[in-house]
């Protein structure tokens, strides 16, 4: 289904949807992409409250040629139902899962998520640490201190900024630099 409100905006947009337990979830994927791509890594952008999938309109744009891109509309916003309950960061990674493994059928794939999406998709790779190959979370208040792990390197987050060996003091997504991307803009 086309998005006819922002015209041109997503005229390069493919819009899904997935019937899946409890939740109808619209997700958006460039038009160019195929589903699976051969060889591409999956990622699943994950949006902020109360965005929806197109706050990552310009970042599809510029990664769609070296990534699988899924930008669903979480539980509740954008094109995606609203059930009365479920509102919950596990039930909502939940979602997120049953989208991307059980409908989409990528066995691992990475998570990227801002503001809300950012512990959806920590809680994602918390529930399913084999699947999830990286984890980007950005721009998200802690008001405890985590360990987040990408291969081999471990770094921790308490609301000073992101810490640990090898990332040079303060970096804002270590992890989006594993996957190769320098800058967003």
């Amino acid at each position: 289904m086309a998005d006819t409100s922002t015209g041109a905006m997503t005229d390069d947009f493919a819009h899904h949807y997935a019937n899946l337990e409890g939740v109808r979830l619209h997700y958006v994927t460039p038009k160019a992409q195929p589903s699976r791509g051969a060889g591409k890594q999956p990622v699943v952008l994950l949006h902020g409250w109360p965005q929806t999938w197109y706050e990552w309109r310009h970042v599809m744009r510029l990664l769609a040629d070296r990534f699988v891109l899924i930008a669903p509309d979480l539980r509740g916003l954008g094109d995606s139902s609203r059930p009365s309950r479920g509102y919950d960061k596990k039930t909502v990674a939940n979602d997120v899962w049953q989208l991307m493994h059980d409908h989409l059928e990528h066995q691992r794939f990475a998570v990227v998520g801002h503001d809300w999406g950012a512990p959806v998709a920590f809680r994602l790779a918390a529930d399913h640490a084999d699947a999830v190959t990286h984890l980007a979370m950005l721009d998200v208040g802690q008001g405890d201190a985590l360990l987040l792990r990408d291969g081999d390197a471990a770094m921790l987050v308490d609301g000073g900024g992101w810490r640990g060996p090898g990332f040079g003091g303060r970096v804002l997504v270590p992890a989006l630099g594993a996957l190769g991307i320098r800058h967003l803009v």
